[in-house]
């Protein structure tokens, strides 16, 4: 049989069960991998995100397992869910989670060769913000979020430094 017309292999007809569409990522995946200093302080068995089956289409069962993602899923959900849904640019850089050197690198490639492809020309300059915020460049942005979240719960005046 040529490789065309072999049957494909998916998880159904391999005899393994298919991920269920919950799943916990982000902040709290990091921090149930220890990759985030702040101790436990998570409910594990709630996502924080809303729509949990949209966030993980845009990158399918990639580094999940065991319904908990991989600390690069997590980082890649993170960044995704603040571009994507929320519109804006993420206020935590990697260098506050607890990657090693060869890690930081092989997260950067992932949102390159992941993250970038799937957002448009909006998301994509947000992107180049929190870039630019990752690499030490932007600290202002994100005081100026944080100062006005405090002052109106994060609605209305935080977008239009965000965007």
């Amino acid at each position: 049989m040529d490789r065309d017309n072999k049957m494909k292999i998916t998880a159904e007809n391999a005899g393994i069960e298919p991920l269920n569409e919950e799943y916990i990522t982000g902040i709290q995946a990091l921090n149930y991998h220890r990759y985030d200093w702040h101790g436990s302080c998570f409910d594990y068995t709630k996502s924080v995100y809303g729509n949990v089956k949209e966030l993980k289409e845009w990158l399918g069962d990639f580094g999940v397992q065991d319904g908990i993602a991989s600390p690069y899923r997590a980082f890649l959900d993170y960044l995704y869910h603040n571009i994507h849904f929320l519109k804006r640019v993420p206020n935590h850089r990697i260098d506050m989670f607890l990657f090693d050197d060869k890690e930081k690198i092989k997260l950067l490639d992932y949102i390159e060769k992941y993250l970038k492809p799937k957002l448009n020309g909006k998301e994509l300059i947000l992107l180049d913000k929190w870039r630019d915020y990752n690499d030490g460049k932007n600290t202002t942005l994100q005081v100026k979020r944080v100062l006005l979240e405090k002052l109106d719960g994060g609605k209305g005046i935080v977008q239009m430094f965000t965007r």
